[in-house]
């Protein structure tokens, strides 16, 4: 998978964005190695959600989504960013 990555993220607009989804059980190893491809500043979020329709073990529930931008380093914010905040800076830093 990684040679996929590296090569999505080379032809990746300075602009973009890259979103990950995966099994819980692998999210922080591709988390790794997602920062290592992008750097660790250009994480955006992780984003969980859980079916409904699934059975109660939370591994078959929960599934992940990492994203990651080229187009501005985050900084730590304090406390959660909502959608309009994030879109917002991502705006600002573009200028």
């Amino acid at each position: 998978m990684r040679p996929r990555c590296v090569e999505l993220y080379r032809v990746l607009k300075k602009t973009g964005s890259f979103y990950y989804h995966c099994h819980w059980h692998g999210s922080h190893y591709v988390k790794v190695m997602l920062d290592q491809i992008f750097g660790e500043n250009q994480f955006v979020n992780e984003i969980i959600w859980n079916r409904s329709d699934a059975k109660s073990d939370v591994g078959q529930r929960a599934k992940h989504l990492a994203a990651f931008t080229t187009a501005f380093a985050f900084e730590a914010a304090e406390g959660p960013r909502t959608a309009a905040e994030f879109w917002s800076a991502a705006a600002e830093s573009t200028h």
